[in-house]
């Protein structure tokens, strides 16, 4: 696996590496791709739930660990807490742990954004900023910042071929559906019939691929008591079915070699719930309940995390990177364009940084 690396200098390259990145990966105008900013290239493509440094406890059937059991303690305290505060009630545990993620809290989910100027203000944020204080101005000359660009389709593509393997009979079998389970798994296999939508023209091509799990979740709990038989007449896409089991009720997919991660993330759209979201026009990555053996715990205290999105198999299909070898300029570049901070934080104290930045320069 080798990931695509790119330089840029400038603003205008910047731009112009984006168009040729698109270009590259085959995509025509409609099709997104999705942008994520890192102030320091050495930060890994992983949710922050799953950076935690202690060793995961695991129960004996190897299906429950303390990252779900933290999961879910933070989103009942979340829940119980802002609940009378929110003016957009949430439906479910996923558009919970969305509200969560953009109020800075642990999730299985990713931030990305559909705008690439949005994750370019972000990767340069410390060059943005204009307080003079001398942690930031250590942080601008030891930091190398570089902007990530996810195809989100061809992610999810990745998803619908692990589905049309193993996972297709467990997951039905859940629910009782063993006696289809093989069906499922042989439509899978044969044809995309059940994702792709573009295969034969180009109409719908900026719908494509990408889920809202969200409203998913939202109609399987109003026809609760009727999924097995939605499920069996085909009147309830099996894929759709199988993203609800293994990224919002988080079935356990454990790892036990860390050269071969059986379930990627699956990149989401999320109806925005509050203005924040909106400026960043945000979007996610939702990962998994990763369940790691000890021999791939022992491989990631050694400084290495196969669950990081960079370091899945495949992902040099779907993920390319940018860095930023002149951030100072290109900051420079992004303030006399009309970059403000009030697009990404449309808050009170941001227009005070928003006046301050045009005429702060490192």
């Amino acid at each position: 696996m080798r990931l695509k690396s790119y330089t840029v200098y400038n603003l205008a390259e910047f731009y112009q590496k984006v168009a040729e990145i698109a270009k590259d990966v085959g995509e025509t105008l409609g099709q997104p791709l999705w942008f994520r900013g890192h102030s320091s290239d050495d930060y890994t493509l992983l949710p922050t739930i799953l950076r935690a440094k202690e060793e995961e406890e695991i129960n004996v059937f190897g299906n429950y660990n303390t990252e779900r059991l933290r999961e879910d303690y933070r989103i009942q305290n979340y829940k119980a807490r802002v609940y009378h505060i929110t003016q957009a009630k949430p439906n479910n545990r996923l558009e919970w742990q969305a509200l969560y993620q953009h109020n800075f809290g642990k999730t299985r989910l990713l931030d990305w954004s559909e705008s690439a100027r949005t994750a370019l203000s972000f990767a340069l944020e410390p060059f943005l900023d204009p307080r003079r204080r001398e942690d930031l101005t250590n942080l601008r000359h030891t930091i190398h910042p570089s902007v990530w660009i996810l195809n989100p389709k061809k992610l999810n593509e990745q998803v619908y071929k692990h589905f049309s393997e193993k996972l297709v009979k467990d997951a039905l079998k859940i629910v009782g559906l063993d006696n289809i389970a093989l069906d499922f798994v042989k439509e899978f296999s044969d044809s995309n019939l059940y994702f792709e939508i573009s295969k034969y023209g180009k109409k719908d091509i900026e719908l494509d691929g990408i889920l809202n799990l969200g409203l998913i979740d939202e109609y399987r709990n109003n026809h609760a008591g009727e999924i097995v038989g939605l499920l069996k007449q085909h009147e309830f896409n099996p894929f759709f079915y199988l993203c609800l089991r293994y990224y919002v009720d988080a079935l356990p997919v454990k790892i036990e070699n860390y050269m071969n991660v059986p379930l990627p993330p699956l990149a989401i759209l999320h109806q925005y719930q509050s203005e924040r979201i909106r400026a960043q026009r945000g979007v996610f990555t939702v990962f998994p309940n990763y369940i790691c053996d000890s021999s791939v715990q022992n491989i990631k205290k050694m400084g290495f995390d196969c669950r990081a999105l960079e370091n899945l198999c495949g992902s040099e299909e779907y993920l390319f990177e940018i860095r930023l070898l002149n951030p100072n300029e290109i900051a420079r570049n992004l303030i006399v364009s009309g970059e403000r901070k009030t697009e990404l934080y449309p808050e009170n104290e941001y227009y005070v940084h928003t006046l301050e930045a045009d005429k702060f320069f490192v």
